[in-house]
């Protein structure tokens, strides 16, 4: 039981407990004692705390952090949209990182005692605050559904090797796990390890050579990456600007715009008008909403976050769809009297979510008598149609705040042809090789070649 003594009374989590529910702690205090606390272990350390630089193309102020002060032996930096809230977030780190040196055991002493699953939780917490919430969770996530209470999770980090490491992969295959999911549990193990070594716990991550039996993944939870034909397109053109005369499928405008611009739907749905330059034919993208579950309270999370990569945070010039269809979004919340700044919000003013979008898109599809398709697809659509015309594929990774053209080519560009449009495209190819010979084989003479006699 935790406890701690005034005046040589010892004071015991309940009663502590009693004080904060009756008033005499409140929050102001205690975020007071904290800053104390942060204070003073600075100042132990002679810990300075450097003046921000601003980051125009971010529009973020930053603080370089020294690569002694981190958890894992990397630099990172520290935030914020002010020079205030920067110093803040750098006294933060700095100073739980050196509370945390302080309580730590001796290295040898620790690592010794230390199992998989107690190293993979420490790694977790050390990256709270440094990644990003959404990603935390799925890591806590990955640690409380696979590695929590396993017999891998069990064992001492300093005993495991190579084979222990592939047993424990070959063992997830029963829970009919598709390769992604596979995939993202050896990456938090493998920085687990990584973090280990770094701390001196361990010498070597075995888990970095394992290997994924790519055939025993699941696919049975396969998405469909399909993206809209040109006739889908123009049915939900004339549907969405049909069906609003009467102030129907508010959000159908939504994928319209998704379709114009190549976003992603959090990125639109996180946007406001003041990212938006209609003059200078700008969209400014530097955000997205997310929704992750805070596991300290077990609540769902819905809330604005900074853009996915630092790809992510771009400009991209606004079509004329674009312009058209955003636009068409001002003026329905107009009608709407929907006035927060938000380019998309909901009836109470709030964050919309792509369930949402998702949701009346399936309405709005069933009521055009097209088939639905999610709103991802609408961002693999764009990079399709700029492909079909031209577009180069590094413009369009750029627009996409794609990193890798690569992940641009084989995933977001696809073919929107029918089989029986593609196969009459087949045939026009080989006809122009012969002259567009539209002779068949029941009509051709192969004497004519052959020289042999007779119809073969």
């Amino acid at each position: 039981m935790v406890s701690t003594a005034i005046n040589n009374v010892e004071i015991n989590a309940d009663m502590m407990n009693l004080i904060a529910t009756y008033g005499m702690i409140t929050p102001e205090v205690i975020e007071a004692a904290k800053e104390r606390q942060m204070a003073d272990i600075l100042e132990k350390h002679n810990v300075t705390i450097p003046e921000p630089t601003w980051r125009e193309q971010k529009k973020i102020w930053i603080i370089a952090i020294p690569k002694r002060y981190s958890n894992d032996g990397v630099r990172h930096q520290a935030r914020g949209t002010t020079p205030e809230e920067c110093k803040k977030d750098f006294k933060h780190r700095v100073s739980r990182m050196l509370l945390n040196h302080e309580d730590e055991e001796s290295i040898e002493t620790k690592a010794k005692k230390m199992t998989v699953g107690e190293t993979v939780i420490e790694f977790i917490r050390c990256k709270e605050g440094e990644i990003k919430a959404a990603t935390h969770e799925r890591y806590v996530r990955c640690y409380k559904s696979h590695i929590q209470g396993s017999e891998f999770g069990n064992s001492k980090l300093q005993s495991v090797r190579l084979p222990d490491c592939q047993q424990f992969i070959n063992s997830l295959y029963h829970k009919n796990l598709g390769h992604g999911s596979m995939k993202q549990i050896k990456s938090v193990v493998s920085q687990a390890f990584e973090y280990a070594i770094a701390k001196g716990y361990t010498t070597i991550n075995y888990m970095r050579t394992v290997k994924i039996n790519v055939n025993k993944c699941s696919t049975g939870k396969a998405h469909k990456k399909e993206a809209w034909s040109n006739e889908e397109i123009q049915k939900l053109w004339n549907g969405s600007l049909q069906l609003w005369k009467s102030h129907r499928y508010y959000y159908s405008a939504v994928y319209l715009a998704l379709i114009s611009t190549g976003c992603r739907v959090g990125e639109l749905l996180a946007a406001e008008w003041s990212d938006i330059d209609f003059d200078k034919r700008e969209f400014f993208i530097n955000k997205t909403v997310i929704r992750y579950t805070d596991y300290e309270t077990g609540k769902k999370i819905l809330t604005v976050n900074s853009s996915k990569t630092a790809e992510s945070q771009r400009t991209i010039q606004l079509t004329d769809d674009a312009i058209f269809w955003l636009k068409e979004i001002k003026k329905r919340n107009t009608e709407l009297g929907r006035n927060s700044g938000r380019v998309i919000e909901t009836r109470e003013g709030g964050l919309a979510t792509s369930n949402i979008i998702d949701d009346s898109a399936k309405r709005f599809c069933q009521e055009l008598g097209i088939e639905y398709k999610s709103s991802h697809s609408c961002r693999r659509t764009y990079a399709s149609v700029m492909r079909e015309h031209g577009i180069s594929i590094m413009e369009i990774a750029s627009d996409l705040g794609h990193r890798d053209i690569s992940t641009t080519e084989n995933n977001y560009c696809k073919d929107r042809n029918s089989k029986e449009t593609a196969l009459e495209q087949k045939n026009a190819a080989l006809r122009a090789t012969r002259g567009n010979n539209i002779k068949t084989p029941e009509t051709y003479d192969f004497r004519e070649v052959s020289g042999v006699s007779g119809r073969i």
